[in-house]
């Protein structure tokens, strides 16, 4: 029991290592693919195409890079490792296993770099998937914000009528659990 756990203990400890070395990684290639898009964006759309580019261009390119920013920050510090009293790495998260804000980030990120190479090198137009961000965030204001407060009956899915499907696959768990149940507990395997 003490060999197993001494075992488990040091194995998330290398697990920790390689994740803060895979991160790092990762950051440094995030780092320089942003450095990358912000520099072939600045050469063409803002130097090569300057007569055209207008105080909105400006207020655009300020936006991406902000994103941009937000989202290496946040994965920075999402993707730090933990030290224990003695300086050695303890506990640090997978940043290809990210969800919740990290997935945003993420995300952000992606659809920053998309935004600021298609604008710059086809067309202005491609600034409408950049709107692609204020809309999952009033998404998600009205789902989990504003929407709860205007349900008044408190069931929130006892008001949905149930399907055809739903029914039969409800009808169907009941069966299973209810064999289950007769069987003392014990579920029977058959290969």
């Amino acid at each position: 029991s003490a060999v197993v756990s001494v075992l488990t203990w040091t194995m998330a400890k290398d697990t920790a290592k390689k994740n803060a070395r895979n991160n790092q990684t990762r950051l440094q290639n995030f780092l320089y693919i942003t450095l990358g898009i912000n520099a072939l964006y600045i050469l063409v759309r803002v130097i090569w195409y300057w007569s055209t580019f207008g105080i909105l261009h400006w207020i655009g390119a300020a936006s991406l890079i902000a994103g941009e920013y937000f989202g290496l920050s946040t994965l920075r510090k999402l993707g730090q490792p933990e030290f224990d009293e003695d300086g050695k790495i303890e506990a640090c998260e997978d940043l290809t296993q990210l969800t919740g804000l990290g997935s945003l980030a993420q995300d952000l990120l992606w659809i920053s770099w998309f935004v600021q190479l298609t604008t710059g090198l086809i067309s202005s137009y491609f600034w409408v998937f950049y709107l692609v961000i204020p809309g999952y965030a009033l998404y998600m204001a009205w789902t989990y914000l504003i929407a709860p407060f205007f349900s008044f009956g408190g069931g929130g899915d006892e008001d949905i009528p149930e399907t055809e499907r739903q029914r039969k696959q409800r009808e169907k768990k009941e069966r299973k659990e209810k064999r289950h149940q007769q069987q003392g507990g014990f579920r029977v395997v058959r290969r």
